[in-house]
């Protein structure tokens, strides 16, 4: 990554390799985390390495995520990633 600390969400394509519809996707799950500074939202290094991490774990898992997936039932939306996270604590 770069010494920036701060990385727009215009920025986290070419810095993440993920396409900005999938960044956009990936802050309303819940799974970027953001912060919004004015009008502008913006992305932490530590925040894009988490989420990317996130990804990986999921696709090593065997369960890749998918914002948009050509089946709307598997389509990961706020309210699948929430409940996700939810049966997570459950078992922790």
């Amino acid at each position: 990554m770069t010494n920036k600390l701060m990385f727009s969400r215009l920025e986290l394509p070419a810095i993440t390799g993920q396409s900005l519809s999938n960044v956009d996707r990936a802050i309303a799950c819940g799974d970027l985390a953001t912060v919004v500074i004015g009008r502008k939202r913006f992305a932490t290094p530590a925040a894009a390495q988490k989420w990317l991490a996130f990804l990986a774990s999921e696709s090593d898992a065997g369960r890749p995520v998918r914002y948009m997936a050509r089946n709307p039932d598997e389509r990961r939306t706020p309210e699948r990633a929430q409940a996700e996270r939810k049966q997570q604590r459950r078992r922790a």
